[in-house]
C-alpha cells in the first residue's frame, strides 16, 4: 500500500527481540535436529555478540511482527529443502 507518511522513510523490519550468535546457532541446530560443530575463534574489537533491531517507528504505524525467529528459521530451511 502506498502511503505518504512512508515516503522516504527507513524502517527496521524485525521482531525487536535480542538474539545472540549462540542462541541463533542453538535454534538452527534444534530445527535441523543436528548438533552443529562450531569452531570458536578469537574476536576483535567491535565484534557483535548479539543483534536486535528497534522497530518502534514501524510499530507506531500499526504493524506488528507475524513471525518469530524460530518461524523464520523453519521457513528458511523448508525453502532450502525445496530448491535442492
Amino acid at each position: 500500500e502506498n502511503h505518504e507518511a512512508f515516503d522516504n522513510q527507513v524502517f527496521n523490519l524485525c521482531t525487536g527481540v535480542e538474539t545472540s550468535s549462540d542462541q541463533l546457532i542453538q535454534k538452527i541446530s534444534s530445527a535441523l535436529n543436528k548438533k552443529l560443530e562450531i569452531e570458536q575463534i578469537r574476536g576483535y574489537v567491535g565484534d557483535q555478540f548479539h543483534s536486535s533491531g528497534l522497530n518502534t517507528k514501524l510499530v507506531k504505524t500499526g504493524w506488528s511482527p507475524k513471525k518469530s525467529i524460530d518461524d523464520g528459521i523453519d521457513e528458511f530451511l523448508q525453502y532450502v529443502k525445496r530448491i535442492k
